[in-house]
């Protein structure tokens, strides 16, 4: 390149050999309070500061739902 950077291209990579790695899905849903974690709504930060509580937007489903039966 011009510039002097380099560029990766890589047009086989959908055919190279499978590596044999396997997953298995989690059914564990993780931890959805710590209440070590300074984070976490509710929590107080190092500064003294209380998180405000979590909540989520309205119409989050429903932004979901419309986004999904576009993509389809």
């Amino acid at each position: 390149m011009p510039d002097g950077e380099w560029v990766t291209v890589s047009p086989q990579r959908a055919q190279r050999p499978w590596q044999g790695e396997e997953s298995s899905a989690s059914d564990s849903v993780g931890v959805s309070y710590d209440p070590d974690c300074y984070l976490c709504p509710g929590n107080t930060r190092v500064s003294g500061h209380v998180n405000a509580p979590y909540t989520p937007p309205p119409g989050h489903s429903i932004t979901i739902s419309l986004l999904w039966d576009r993509a389809r």
